[in-house]
């Protein structure tokens, strides 16, 4: 399973705006800003089983936090160290996505099921 951490102002209402609703099998964790994420959320997701992490933040320089994108980022790659140095290979990733991009959305979580064997789309 995917496991998401979403920013509500951005990839939140685009995972609302996906044609035909919120895909399925995914576990989203609704957060007020994407750099609210902690490495210990991102730890335990992956810890919990998740076969990939998704950290969707605002596009760079529009983060209604003014900086949520940059924590995000900073807190993704030590999650990303941290998670090398005890040789996982789960995959992390941090995506930028604004609320009117439900499409480039679903391009981003159809890399994610193709990567864990399942469907893209």
């Amino acid at each position: 399973m995917t496991v998401i951490f979403a920013c509500a102002n951005s990839a939140i209402p685009a995972l609302d705006a996906v044609e035909g609703g919120r895909p399925e099998g995914l576990c989203i964790h609704e957060l007020p800003c994407g750099g609210a994420v902690s490495v210990a959320e991102i730890l335990r997701a992956v810890a919990d089983g998740a076969a990939k992490v998704l950290v969707l933040t605002c596009h760079e320089g529009v983060c209604r936090s003014m900086d949520g994108d940059r924590h995000a980022s900073r807190k993704v790659a030590r999650a990303l160290t941290l998670l090398a140095e005890v040789g996982a290979t789960v995959p992390v990733e941090l995506h930028h996505v604004a609320a009117n991009e439900p499409g480039r959305l679903i391009g981003i979580l159809a890399g994610s099921r193709e990567a864990e064997g399942g469907a893209a789309g």
